[in-house]
């Protein structure tokens, strides 16, 4: 099974030149949008992280002219001025913003959650929020449905339920909701409107 994601620079580079065209067009690909989510404002931006997302795009790259294999054409990371979205490098490929559930699996059960509005990329492939890119795991995870591109770590990100019961597990554990959508949150999704000024879902 192809690999989704690489621990280390190192590990990266030893499998550039065993890796088929189609496989190395990934890994290109997972290094750049690695490398776009390190730029993003909000608490995904990490300088050190962009520089080594960077290293890996170019070896990448170095590998794919060697072969003479065509490189995407993309345009060059830019910030982005509205936090928590796509940045400019992405604003032609930017889809629909939509509230949803989104919750990390850091133990691979149950993990911190919050309600927020995502976006998503036109194809539906990647999701943005505060900062972070995340791609479909296709079917590969375990309780989670879509990976960090940056760290690899696994999340549960689906429509957020009217009845409030998003967790599979953890059920007392508070499930934040972001200032920014806790009105239209109450109010279209759970029919709850009086209840517009609470910022956790599931008490």
């Amino acid at each position: 099974m192809a690999k989704d994601w690489w621990r280390s620079l190192d590990e990266f580079v030893s499998e550039l030149p065993g890796a088929d065209n189609d496989q190395l067009l990934r890994m290109h690909e997972w290094a750049r949008r690695g490398e776009l989510s390190a730029t993003m404002p909000g608490r995904g931006r990490n300088p050190k992280a962009r520089r080594y997302f960077r290293q890996m795009r170019a070896a990448a790259e170095a590998e794919m002219q060697s072969r003479g294999v065509d490189r995407p054409d993309f345009e060059p990371a830019e910030e982005s001025q509205e936090a928590g979205a796509p940045s400019a490098m992405d604003a032609s490929a930017r889809g629909k913003a939509r509230i949803m559930y989104i919750e990390a699996k850091p133990d691979r059960v149950s993990g911190p959650a919050r309600i927020g509005r995502v976006w998503f990329s036109k194809t539906g492939r990647t999701v943005y929020y505060q900062g972070r890119a995340f791609q479909s795991l296709k079917g590969g995870g375990f309780k989670a449905n879509y990976y960090d591109v940056a760290t690899g770590e696994e999340f549960w990100i689906s429509g957020p339920k009217k009845d409030g019961g998003d967790r599979l597990h953890g059920q007392g554990i508070p499930v934040e909701i972001d200032d920014d959508v806790r009105e239209e949150y109450w109010r279209d999704i759970r029919g709850l409107p009086d209840r517009s000024q609470e910022s956790v879902a599931n008490r």
